[in-house]
């Protein structure tokens, strides 16, 4: 019977076209000895034979002489060891490359092992330890009693960690570690000949064998290591001396199951946001058509585009074939203008946002480093232009320890942008930034491509040596964690930020950000302070509309001013102030998140240009502000809707321009989004509007004249 489990399983790895087990459910290819299983809906066990398929949430229970050998999707793998307990559940799921098979094995006692080929993503849960993988071999064995687990990776990468933690440590192949109840996962060791003699023993000899060999995994010798083996040693004993050949005695109950490992899960359950889908299926293929409406005091104009896209696994691009009204009506498709031809790509992406590593050209929204101190929820599209260039954005992630983001702007107009580097050992990250704006002067308008209003580059501005036309920034942040506690997390953040031009040119400093993760809400409070020309948010959504402004001389006796925010602020400018931070999912597929900055001290906020004479002199604008308001759903909390959202948004509320308030500035945006689920063969709606402000009169003063109105209908067909 062994030889012919080994022939099997040798058989299986060598042919993964087979054909079967692309559905969502487990199939056994091979049962030696006795093993049952409990369905999830009946009352009666169920011996476990060759080509018995196990559903969501079957429980199965192996005897002390019995294996079973179990495959999912595209081949992959399960191996349950002699006298092991699991819960298995099993779903599909959409990501962005696709449909995968999504599994969760809940271990309570015995030993797995699990072979992740492709298209899946298993999760490995005991009443002390949760791990993560994509791919790879690994086996997980549990201590009944204690709920003590240790993970032996064979291949690839799983993350490993405590239940009642959030961060996970990454345990490569070749490494071995242990949980204890309310404890991290110990230092990952070698495996050990002592460890291999267990796997061997649990899930048999030659296929361990060659998995080492394949990995080029060599066992260490077991001197000192002893102590640390563990649950591992434990289980081989158990299997070794345990009399009794029959099925566990306990019978099975869903309250026994779920009970009391369920209910800690949920309570260990932490904030975790929504994010923004734009696609209403995993289809390899879309066809969008978007309608745009832009009202604006004296007038309208609209816009419409044809958006076809394809989604490989590791290739996603789309393109959009715009036609826009113009500030003087006329028709724009933009074949005309690099910037222009450049718009048509809506994104280009080589890998996928959810992997480590990935390369995109097109649109930047949303887009935020760090911990958020100078890139801030950044957009490089801007709402005067029909017209936007592409920028790049790029991650290159090693180990979940070492990450390295970087983002251009504008492909015509490559002149901002900036990288980030963090390293996270442990419950510890650093992070390095460097952020850059070659010349706040450099900009490139096509007369043709404004929407709301013509926008002059001014050749004879005010020449003013004393601010130069380069913006460099860099940052440094620390964070770490307090204390876990159950379910309460504490972490501490500092973080600092410099302007770099002629010697210091500004600073901002959250020093410290203390974050409370509480079940399902995050509360964050920090004492903010800024000086001189660097703005916390500095590249914000609306850093475009902030960069190069002109102001109009309506007197005739004095030049056009630029402004840019190395001469809008002024050099002498102080601010203090707090920021809190409130996040929470009240319920799943709701979102709700609460950002509020205000400064309480300030002075010598701006400088006051009028003429080219030189003088020096600035403006207090006291109590500036920023509030971000946000509310998410997703189709968890309504069927029909994939994503949906209310915001209102407004950075810097007091300074652009001085006469600004709430909700009156060039920094204020609210509106509404929505994805419909496909309501009819495949086609699924989307709509949205915003209010926001722009310059329209150019004289540095907001009101009625500059609000916008913007109105987006949409479908969207999904196929192949």
């Amino acid at each position: 019977m062994a030889s012919k489990f080994r022939l099997i399983f040798q058989l299986l790895l060598i042919s993964c076209t087979t054909a079967a087990a692309q559905g969502v459910f487990f199939e056994a290819i091979s049962v030696e000895g006795t093993a049952r299983v409990q369905r999830a809906r009946k009352q009666q066990i169920e011996a476990i034979t060759v080509g018995t398929r196990l559903s969501d949430n079957d429980l199965v229970e192996t005897s002390l002489q019995s294996k079973i050998l179990l495959r999912f999707g595209d081949n992959n793998l399960i191996i349950v060891a002699p006298n092991t307990k699991v819960l298995f559940n099993i779903a599909s799921k959409e990501i962005d490359k696709g449909i995968i098979t999504d599994v969760r094995l809940t271990l309570f006692g015995g030993g797995i092992f699990t072979k992740a080929i492709s298209n899946c993503h298993i999760s490995f849960h005991s009443p002390n330890a949760v791990g993560e993988m994509d791919s790879g071999a690994v086996s997980m064995v549990t201590d009944t009693k204690n709920g003590e687990t240790g993970f032996q990776v064979l291949n690839g990468l799983v993350q490993v960690r405590n239940i009642a933690q959030s961060k996970s440590m990454p345990l490569r192949y070749g490494l071995t570690t242990m949980i204890l109840p309310n404890r991290e996962p110990t230092a990952p060791l070698y495996i050990t000949h002592r460890h291999v003699a267990v796997l061997k023993h649990n899930f048999g000899a030659e296929y361990i064998a060659n998995e080492l060999n394949t990995s080029g995994i060599e066992p260490t010798e077991d001197y000192g290591s002893a102590s640390r083996l563990g649950s591992s040693s434990k289980l081989s004993a158990a299997f070794a001396d345990s009399s009794d050949p029959g099925m566990h005695k306990s019978t099975f109950s869903l309250n026994k199951v779920y009970g009391s490992l369920q209910r800690a899960q949920e309570s260990f359950r932490f904030y975790e946001p929504i994010t923004r889908q734009q696609n209403a299926t995993s289809n390899k293929g879309y066809l969008k058509f978007h309608y745009s409406l832009g009202i604006f005091s004296g007038g309208a104009n609209s816009g419409f585009a044809l958006i076809p896209s394809i989604h490989l696994p590791s290739l996603h691009t789309a393109l959009q074939f715009s036609f826009n009204q113009n500030v003087s009506s006329s028709m724009n498709s933009g074949f005309s203008s690099a910037s222009g031809i450049l718009d048509k790509i809506q994104y280009f992406r080589l890998g996928n946002l959810s992997d480590s590593t990935f390369i995109s050209l097109g649109k930047i929204e949303d887009y935020s480093l760090g911990y958020g101190l100078i890139v801030d929820h950044f957009s490089n599209q801007d709402p005067n232009r029909i017209f936007n260039s592409a920028g790049i954005n790029v991650q290159i992630q090693k180990a979940d320890v070492l990450n390295i983001k970087a983002f251009l702007g504008n492909l015509t107009n490559p002149f901002y942008g900036g990288t980030y580097v963090s390293y996270s050992p442990a419950a510890h990250t650093i992070g390095v930034g460097y952020y850059f704006d070659f010349d706040l002067y450099k900009v490139k308008y096509d007369p043709d491509e404004f929407r709301y209003e013509l926008m002059e580059t001014v050749d004879d501005s005010i020449a003013d040596h004393l601010n130069p036309a380069h913006s460099h920034i860099y940052e440094i942040d620390l964070a770490t964690e307090i204390f876990f506690v159950n379910d309460l997390k504490m972490n501490i953040l500092f973080e600092f930020a410099q302007k770099i031009q002629g010697g210091n040119d500004g600073i901002v400093a959250r020093i410290p950000t203390m974050l409370w993760d509480i079940r399902r809400m995050q509360l964050g409070a920090s004492l903010v302070v800024e000086t001189k020309r660097l703005l916390s948010s500095h590249f914000s959504p609306f850093y475009l509309s902030n960069r190069y402004r002109v102001k109009k001389d309506q007197s005739g006796f004095h030049n056009d001013t630029v402004y840019t925010q190395n001469n809008y602020l002024s050099k002498k400018r102080q601010s203090t102030g707090l920021a809190f931070t409130f996040k929470t999912n009240p319920v799943k597929g709701l979102d709700l998140e609460i950002y509020y900055k205000q400064d309480f001290l300030s002075k010598n906020t701006l400088d006051l240009i009028h003429s080219n004479q030189g003088h020096d002199s600035a403006l207090n604008v006291p109590g500036d502000f920023t509030v971000l308001l946000n509310c998410r759903v997703n189709d968890t909390l309504v069927p029909f809707i994939k994503y949906g959202e209310i915001y209102f948004q407004q950075y810097h509320g007091r300074l652009f321009p001085a006469d600004a308030s709430i909700f009156l500035s060039w920094g204020m945006q609210s509106g509404i989004n929505l994805v419909t689920r496909p309501l009819f063969k495949r086609l699924s709606f989307e709509a949205g509007g915003r209010l926001l402000y722009i310059d329209r009169n150019h004289d540095n003063s907001v009101g009625g004249k500059d609000l916008i109105f913007e109105i987006l209908l949409g479908m969207q067909w999904g196929f192949l």
